[in-house]
């Protein structure tokens, strides 16, 4: 099952970030901290880019996306899940 384009937010940084609203698999996957390098967001091709470079993102699975990153405020709700995926071999 593939998420609506509207739920999804890519943000940039030295650790690429992947957020998804109203993911089926969010109570799944376990509750999660702060990143302390998030960048600001991006589209999805500059997205990937910084992915490869690192091996990897993390991809974070939320009940809404935020209107504005404010890490502390998101992560501290409690219902943030996720971790941190490869990028395949």
């Amino acid at each position: 099952m593939l998420l609506n384009p509207e739920n999804t937010l890519f943000v940039r940084g030295a650790t690429p970030v992947l957020l998804l609203a109203d993911a089926p698999v969010n109570d799944a996957l376990p509750l999660l901290a702060a990143p302390d390098d998030a960048g600001a967001s991006g589209d999805m091709a500059d997205w990937c880019e910084d992915a490869e470079r690192v091996g990897g993102a993390v991809v974070l699975s939320l009940d809404w996306l935020p209107d504005m990153l404010d890490w502390s405020v998101l992560l501290s709700s409690g219902t943030v899940r996720g971790g941190f995926m490869s990028v395949p071999a």
